[in-house]
């Protein structure tokens, strides 16, 4: 069995200051709370942000988290 792999591209325009937005991303306990959609939840297992880095979540319903998901973060 071979993981099905692709590109997801997401964009969206925030009111808020630049440097918020950016604080609110880098914070993964703030980055928890607010990427999940109602009724979802998403634990970060590892965050290792910074160029280079990697990340692994779970994420869906609270009670299963039944996805995974790896991010490697090439340009912080």
């Amino acid at each position: 069995m071979y993981p099905t792999t692709d590109t997801i591209r997401l964009s969206t325009e925030i009111a808020r200051p630049r440097g918020d937005v950016w604080e609110a991303f880098a914070d993964t306990e703030a980055r928890q709370q607010w990427s999940a959609s109602a009724g979802e939840g998403v634990v970060y297992d590892r965050d290792d942000f910074r160029t280079g880095g990697r990340a692994e979540y779970r994420c869906g319903s609270p009670e299963a988290l039944e996805y995974g998901a790896a991010i490697d973060y090439i340009h912080v």
